[in-house]
């Protein structure tokens, strides 16, 4: 039962009364995971502003509607479990609470990546994104 709670409130957001925005709870390990709909889809992200592009791994991707067997994973990418193969691609669109953002750049990572990151291809495109204490407000 505390490790269902942990998991939602790790993934716990919640929106602002103002249309095109979101509140994101830090995490007990210290970091905002979201839930993210990719391409309409469900996505757990972690939010990581050391990430150039969104980075979805193999798994993500495909729940995102990607067909990943026609993919080139031309592209080398360094990830924590060491160097993977990626491709890139554009997402029609990534929500986050009320937020919503179109055509978003973005990899697909074939190995070596445990939750999908939402980088700065998403956040540069915001209108806002600031920490308030444990929360992280977006704004588009």
């Amino acid at each position: 039962m505390r490790a269902a709670l942990a998991t939602v409130m790790m993934l716990a957001f919640a929106t602002d009364a103002i249309a095109g925005s979101a509140e994101v709870a830090r995490s007990a390990d210290g970091h905002w995971r979201a839930e993210a709909r990719v391409n309409g889809r469900k996505v757990e992200v972690l939010v990581d502003t050391g990430a150039t592009l969104v980075a979805l791994t193999l798994d993500d991707a495909k729940a995102a509607g990607i067909d990943v067997r026609n993919l080139r994973y031309s592209e080398r990418v360094r990830t924590a479990s060491g160097t993977a193969r990626a491709a890139t691609v554009t997402l029609e669109r990534i929500q986050i609470g009320n937020v919503r953002v179109r055509d978003v750049e973005a990899m697909v990572i074939e190995g070596g990546l445990s939750v999908s990151l939402l980088g700065m291809s998403f956040l540069s495109r915001l209108e806002q994104f600031d920490v308030r204490g444990q929360t992280l407000r977006l704004r588009d």
